[in-house]
């Protein structure tokens, strides 16, 4: 998957890794700042990080996540022209709609990540307990989305995505299905 993927010159931008690297460390912090619950639990905690739950758990994380990329990048292919500049794999970066797809994604399985691996109940306070945690969950959440869909287009521009109108406006007809 990751040599195709540079094969079509897939890259990301300063500005979306520094952005990236903003909202992880800020995840980061919220979950450090998780508090344990007054009363204990009944059940033990696993004995070693790498217990069978755990394993199974990040298997599963990474099938999903590695269909999810497979798929986007299916979908992208069709919007890019193969001629295009972008598509050099050690050329500049420009936002294309790979790229962009790409990018969307990764944002959004790493803040699946978080949600799906963060240590709540019957140890530590839930997720939606944890406000700052979860807020900034939402605030990602949304603000992927309104990328996705263009809501804001100068945000776009900083974040240095391009367009996906074509894109986003087919697969909302259902011209592409995959699942």
């Amino acid at each position: 998957v990751l040599s195709q993927l540079h094969l079509n010159g897939v890259k990301q931008g300063d500005r979306q890794l520094t952005a990236v690297g903003i909202v992880v460390a800020a995840l980061f912090l919220f979950v450090t700042k998780s508090k344990p619950l007054t009363s204990l639990s009944r059940s033990r905690p696993p004995s070693t990080i790498l217990c069978i739950s755990a394993l199974v758990s990040i298997g599963l994380q990474f099938a999903v996540h590695a269909l999810c990329i497979i798929a986007v990048t299916f979908i992208a292919l069709d919007f890019i022209d193969k001629d295009n500049p972008s598509m050099t794999p050690d050329g500049a970066f420009y936002p294309n709609a790979l790229n962009t797809a790409t990018f969307l994604l990764t944002f959004v399985v790493t803040l699946n990540t978080f949600v799906v691996n963060y240590r709540g109940k019957p140890y530590m306070q839930s997720l939606r307990e944890n406000s700052m945690l979860w807020k900034s969950y939402l605030v990602c959440f949304l603000i992927s989305h309104a990328c996705v869909f263009e809501v804001f287009p100068p945000f776009n521009e900083l974040l240095q995505l391009s367009s996906l109108s074509e894109a986003t406006s087919q697969c909302s007809r259902g011209d592409e299905v995959f699942f």
